[in-house]
């Protein structure tokens, strides 16, 4: 009776250091996709994602910064392509009724370059009324 518990618990022994073994040898299954830490064989701290139609796994701190990053408004800077990350300020913009963010250097620029005052010229320069309409002469204001 002895022998048979040995025996048994041997086996167990066997067959889980099997798979544990099978488990640390498969690096889409034991490392991280993005930071490539080997995740635990228990569970809690790894989470799956989906690249080529396969199972790779993710550890709970890339997990957590890919939510972050999934969850920003944009992904990337209208004006100059920059990719957000989850602790820079996103600026938005609505301009005719369309939503672009920007990143907050290009926000700087835009302001820098927007008047709330207009001269005449700067709207209707003399070439734009001699084109669109019959007066010829000089536009004097």
């Amino acid at each position: 009776m002895d022998n048979l518990e040995t025996l048994i618990s041997s086996l167990f022994t066997l067959v889980f250091s099997i798979a544990v073994l099978i488990y640390y040898l498969n690096p889409k299954k034991s490392k991280c996709y993005d930071c490539h830490d080997v995740i635990s064989i228990h569970k809690e701290n790894r989470y799956t994602l989906t690249v080529n139609e396969e199972q790779c796994a993710l550890c709970r701190k890339c997990y957590t910064k890919r939510q972050k990053q999934e969850s920003l408004p944009a992904q990337n800077c209208y004006c100059c392509g920059k990719k957000f990350n989850a602790r820079m300020k996103i600026l938005e913009w609505e301009v005719y009724k369309s939503a672009y963010f920007l990143c907050a250097a290009c926000n700087r620029k835009g302001k820098s370059k927007l008047k709330s005052q207009f001269q005449l010229p700067e709207i209707f320069p003399d070439y734009f009324i001699k084109m669109h309409t019959s007066y010829q002469g000089k536009i004097i204001l």
